[in-house]
């Protein structure tokens, strides 16, 4: 689905359908004006077959105050999402399936997904509680919280902090502006950040992690080491 503003809300059920409630909100004390600024709000729904697509355009009306679109969605607990929002939170249940999401303003959180998980926003913090094959996560001003991760995950912010659970694959983090925190990882770890701690608990693969201003700690690596910091303490504990 793709909308020009407005929060999105997605929650999973046993049923085989996919029900969608839009609700327009105008802040008008005129009754007429308000229904013409709802009028501008345009709602498109059509199917084919499994597949349902929602567009919703609104004219930018001086008028409009905060967000006057919220989407909730319920869907079938096997089922795969690409939602886009120009402004607004995203909040997606537990799924059997792949999640694609895009907001240019506002937070995303997700619950336990067993498939892909790409999710970017350019202002806002992404919670991730759990993902599947392969987790990418991209924030421009907010944290980034992943629990368990059952492949590969790679995430970038520019403003925030960065915490992974276990994973059983390759981690790549990066954050310009907050601490990293790695849980035990499978595979390889690679980390940076231009301005806080990084601290590793476990690893079966390489490890290489860098800051320009923490300390750096690596517990229980089994495979070869590379820290870098310039202003900070190295602690490694190598298993043999």
């Amino acid at each position: 689905m793709s909308s020009s503003a407005g929060a999105i809300y997605v929650k999973s059920s046993d049923a085989n359908e996919v029900v969608v409630v839009v609700e327009k909100r105008v802040n008008e004390k005129d009754a007429d004006e308000a229904q013409k600024l709802l009028d501008e709000i345009e709602v498109d729904l059509s199917h084919a077959g499994d597949d349902v697509r929602v567009d919703a355009r609104m004219y930018r009306s001086r008028r409009y105050r905060g967000m006057p679109l919220r989407f909730t969605l319920t869907v079938p607990r096997k089922y795969n999402l690409d939602l886009d929002t120009e402004g607004g939170t995203v909040e997606i249940g537990d799924l059997d399936g792949d999640v694609v999401t895009r907001t240019p303003g506002g937070d995303i959180d997700a619950g336990k997904i067993t498939g892909e998980v790409e999710v970017r926003t350019a202002g806002g913090r992404i919670d991730i509680e759990s993902g599947g094959t392969r987790i990418e996560a991209n924030t421009a001003g907010g944290s980034i919280e992943i629990g368990d991760a059952a492949g590969n995950v790679d995430a970038t912010t520019a403003g925030g902090s960065i915490t992974l659970g276990p994973s059983a694959g390759d981690v790549d983090l990066k954050t310009a502006g907050g601490s990293i925190r790695i849980d035990e990882s499978d595979g390889r770890v690679r980390a940076e950040t231009a301005g806080g701690s990084i601290s590793v608990k476990g690893s079966n693969g390489p490890v290489d992690v860098r800051t320009a201003g923490g300390s750096l700690r690596i517990e229980k690596a089994n495979g070869p080491i590379e820290a870098r910091t310039s202003g900070g303490s190295i602690e490694a504990e190598l298993i043999a």
